[in-house]
């Protein structure tokens, strides 16, 4: 029997996976495996590599593994192993006892606290998963477990001002002109200019990542402005005296003539009266 492969990963939960791949020589029988990591019962399988077919395997105590004939070749042996959790300082535990090379996959969920100083290499693989093989020996591997709802980004996010100035002039301008004519009197013209101006500022000041709102209002102010012509008083209708003089001078002298026109008629009538 050669060993050929150790390989440990980590399931959900921190669990530990193991892998282990032997080469049986051919016509082999009956042959018993001492299992590097200490298995949890009734999760062991053991598969034919050439053929992938199972082969019946029984575990019997001190962590020794039956492995039937098979015909001999290579072997594969997948299991869980037993680990131990220390609640004081939240660290899972495993002991490894190997003959082989031990290469151990840490994903980002794994963070291994205590590893031996002999390490024949590691890698990084994909920037977060550590790859760390160690030479043949017994270890005592001891590591955190974070589970992968936890493992967040840390994102550094400056704080931003923002004002808003809102500025609303509205002018409004109303010209009336109107003109009135009276018999003597000149034209009156009277012009109204109402300038009416609203101004509305409102400043709204938002900080980020905190949720502060400030709004500042100032209340709309009205600006009135009126100019109006004051139209003169209309002019009385009463005549003037020179006009009364006038129509009484002539109201004499048509008088004056009628009587005049009168009494020559009649002395008319009178001569011809006497003729006859």
């Amino acid at each position: 029997m050669l060993g050929l492969i150790l390989l440990i990963l980590f399931k959900a939960g921190g669990l530990p996976l193991v892998n282990y791949t032997l080469y049986l020589p051919l016509n082999t029988t009956v042959i018993n495996v001492s299992l590097p990591v200490v298995p949890i019962p009734d999760t062991i399988e053991a598969v034919n590599d050439s053929t992938g077919a199972p082969i019946p395997v029984s575990l019997y105590p001190n962590d020794t593994l039956v492995i039937f004939a098979f015909g001999g070749g290579y072997v594969s042996i997948m299991y869980y192993g037993n680990y131990t959790f220390n609640g004081k300082v939240l660290l899972y535990s495993f002991n490894v006892s190997s003959t082989t090379n031990v290469t151990i996959v840490f994903p980002p969920y794994v963070i291994p606290f205590n590893l031996p100083l002999s390490i024949v290499s590691y890698r990084i693989i994909n920037g977060s998963t550590l790859v760390v093989t160690l030479p043949p020996g017994r270890y005592t591997i001891q590591y955190a477990y974070v589970p992968k709802g936890l493992l967040t980004s840390t994102t550094t996010t400056t704080p931003t001002t923002t004002a808003s100035t809102t500025t609303t002039t509205m002018t409004t301008t109303s010209t009336s002109t109107s003109t009135s004519s009276i018999t003597s009197s000149p034209t009156s013209t009277v012009t109204q200019t109402a300038v009416v101006t609203s101004s509305t500022t409102s400043s709204i000041t938002t900080t980020s990542p905190q949720s502060t709102s400030t709004v500042t209002s100032t209340a709309p102010s009205t600006t009135s402005t009126s100019t109006s012509a004051t139209r003169p008083p209309p002019v009385s209708n009463s005549v003037s005296p020179l006009y009364i003089t006038v129509a009484v001078a002539l109201i004499v002298i048509v008088s004056v003539v009628v009587m005049l026109s009168r009494r020559r008629a009649i002395e008319a009538v009178e001569d011809v009266t006497s003729m006859m």
